[in-house]
């Protein structure tokens, strides 16, 4: 059997990176089983560096739950159309 090359692993996405592609921000999802709570915060109020690697986020504050408390926290890209976020930021009046 041929042996597969070793390979080094991918880095994962920066902040700018995701920028590049025209992500804004992030999406937090609490970790509780019952909660489900989510929030989006945009990358400028995260206030870190663009060459952030996306999944240091979470490490980098201690991330509370504002509707149950939990410290178990989800992190992803916001992938929406940025049409689609203004669209629903003019909506809720922010």
């Amino acid at each position: 059997m041929a042996q597969v090359p070793k390979r080094d692993p991918i880095a994962p996405p920066t902040i700018a990176h995701l920028r590049s592609q025209g992500v804004k921000s992030a999406r937090m999802f609490c970790g509780s089983n019952w909660c489900g709570h989510m929030v989006v915060i945009p990358f400028d109020d995260l206030g870190l560096s663009d060459l952030t690697p996306f999944p240091d986020i979470r490490n980098h504050r201690r991330w509370v739950c504002q509707r149950c408390g939990s410290r178990e926290v989800s992190v992803m890209p916001d992938w929406r159309d940025p049409q689609v976020v203004q669209a629903e930021r003019l909506r809720q009046g922010s």
